[in-house]
Parts: structure tokens; sequence; C-alpha cells
């Protein structure tokens, strides 16, 4: 009765822990396209920074509740929404650097080519874009449970060469309260109104600043009052998910028991969808991670019509054949 108790307290810390994780820069090894440099799991969806840019991808959140609760009709097209960020005029080749180390080791099995397997893979809290353009970084890194990003403009370096450009949104405008807005099919996400600072001799002065939306969609920073050249420059906006719920991945816990060895196992059910980007509306493609914890190892299987067959978790080994 006690291993049993300790396995079902466990069980649920795990769940409780998948509901609640950092937002964490994950490396690319393999695991995904060539084009995707880190991927990050943010609320109803994903974003993967690409040395070209950036990737926002939603999807429908309730889609897999209904795939939960078996009230999903059969072959349901799973909705998603795109939105693809082009650092215009950037340096094409940037050196993209990590930092904060999170030590938690994650193994990635997509598929069944085994060059496309990574192992060992650790995450991080932030990540910086050297010389996007010249004299210029962009550092993003998490913030409680958000992610935030800022332009470093060094000394003499100019602010006016930073554009973004956003492909796929369905509207993109800057609210009265100075807050760039972006909306798609899924709902829509902000990026507040950016802090700019800089710090001379000591003190900390902010600078006036705000977005500004040139074309239609390329997006870029006005100080109208200008700054000191002479001292670093920074750009702080803030991403807000305003309109998206639920937690960075939906997954719902089923059982746990122990083996002979009074080894635990547990079994959840953990929705993640990977897909490719274009911009815009998109068709699912819907694949499944299996992903690892402290404990074991993961083997997961789907239908043809996106329902789970099982989730299994096996201590120190991966499960083979059958699993349904």
């Amino acid at each position: 009765m006690r291993n049993l108790f300790t396995c079902l307290l466990i069980f649920f810390t795990l769940s409780a822990f998948a509901d609640n994780q950092p937002v964490t820069f994950i490396p690319n090894q393999g695991q995904w396209d060539a084009s995707v440099r880190y991927r990050i799991q943010i609320p109803g969806g994903q974003l993967d920074l690409r040395t070209d840019g950036m990737d926002y991808v939603f999807y429908d959140t309730d889609y897999f509740k209904q795939l939960h609760n078996r009230t999903l009709p059969a072959n349901t097209p799973l909705k998603l929404h795109g939105v693809r960020v082009y650092f215009d005029g950037a340096n094409p080749n940037p050196t993209l650097k990590s930092d904060l180390s999170d030590g938690i080791s994650r193994n990635y099995f997509l598929g069944n080519d085994a060059r496309r397997w990574a192992s060992n893979v650790s995450g991080f809290g932030e990540v910086v874009y050297k010389e996007l353009y010249p004299g210029i970084d962009l550092r993003l890194y998490a913030h409680h449970s958000t992610i935030k990003y800022e332009f470093i403009v060094h000394s003499g370096a100019n602010p006016d060469l930073i554009k973004m450009r956003y492909e796929g949104s369905e509207k993109l405008s800057v609210s009265e309260h100075g807050n760039l807005e972006v909306r798609t099919s899924m709902g829509w996400f902000r990026e507040l109104n950016p802090y700019n600072y800089q710090e001379i001799r000591g003190k900390t002065t902010e600078v006036k600043g705000h977005f500004a939306v040139r074309e239609k969609n390329v997006v870029s920073f006005h100080l109208p009052n200008g700054y000191d050249p002479k001292h670093p420059l920074i750009i702080d906006p803030e991403l807000i998910f305003a309109s998206f719920s639920g937690s960075y991945s939906d997954n719902w816990g089923h059982t746990a028991t122990y083996d002979a060895e009074e080894q635990p196992h547990f079994r959840w059910i953990d929705e993640r969808v990977w897909f490719s980007r274009n911009g815009g509306s998109l068709s699912n493609q819907l694949r499944r991670q299996r992903r690892p914890n402290p404990l074991g190892c993961r083997h997961s299987q789907i239908q043809s019509n996106g329902y789970p067959l099982t989730v299994r978790y096996v201590p120190g080994r991966y499960a083979n054949g059958n699993t349904a």
C-alpha cells in the first residue's frame, strides 16, 4: 500500500509539473526541420526561432479537449494558424547563443528515421542573436510564464535598421495604448508597448518610443525624442498571449502503478503538435512527441483519426510492439 501511495504521489506531482512548466528554449539537434534553431512551447501553440526570423503557430486547444472526452467526430481536422516574422535587411547568418541551461535531459524519438532522433537535449532560459543588425543584438528570455525580448542597440548603432515583417496575420495594428496587436484565426497576441532605456553614468534613463507599422505589415520602433547614441539603448517589449488559454501543452493523467520490482509506471497523454509553417491558416499534420521523464521513457501511438491508442512509460527502456 505504501508503494502504491508513493507511486500515486509522484504521478500527480509529475502531472502538476507538466501543466506548469517554465518557458524553455529547446535547441534543434536534428529532431526537427533544419530551419528551426530553437523551439518554445507557448499557450496554444509554439514559437520557432529561425536564423532569419521567428514562426508563431497556434492551434485550436478545444480540439484536444474533445479528443480527450471522445466527443470529436472522426477525421475532424485540427485548425492551425501560423504567423511568420522576418528580420528584414538583417544579417543572413547571425550567431545564436543560448544560456541558462535547465540541466534537464530530453530525448526525442520522432518518426522511424533514427537520423532524426536526438538524445540528452537540454533546454535554456535565453537565446541571443548576436549582430542581427550591425551593432544590434536580439535577446529572447523567459520571464515568469511568458517570453520577453529586447533589442540591444550598442553604442553607435542605428535602431532604425530594425524591421520585422509579419506574414500570415489577419490584422496587424498598434492600439491606443501603444501595444502591437497581431490577430490570427485562433485569437490574437500582443507585444506590449516597449520600455526603452539607457544606462548612463550609473543611472537608468527612459527613452520615449513606440511601435510603428509601415507598409501594412512591417514593424519598427519610433523614438520621437531621440536618444544618446554614445551609450547602449535597450528596446524591451513583452509578449502577451491574452486570448490563448490552457497550458503549454495539453496532458491528462490516466493511471499509475508499480511492478514486481517496485518500479513505478505512469500513463498519460501529452498532446503536442509539430507542423510545417507557411503563414496563415494551416491544415493539420498531427504528430506525437515521446516525452521523457526522470523515471523512464514513453511509447506513444495514435490512430489515423487522431485518437490516442496509448502512452506508456517504461523505466529504463522503451516499449516495443502493440501497446493498444
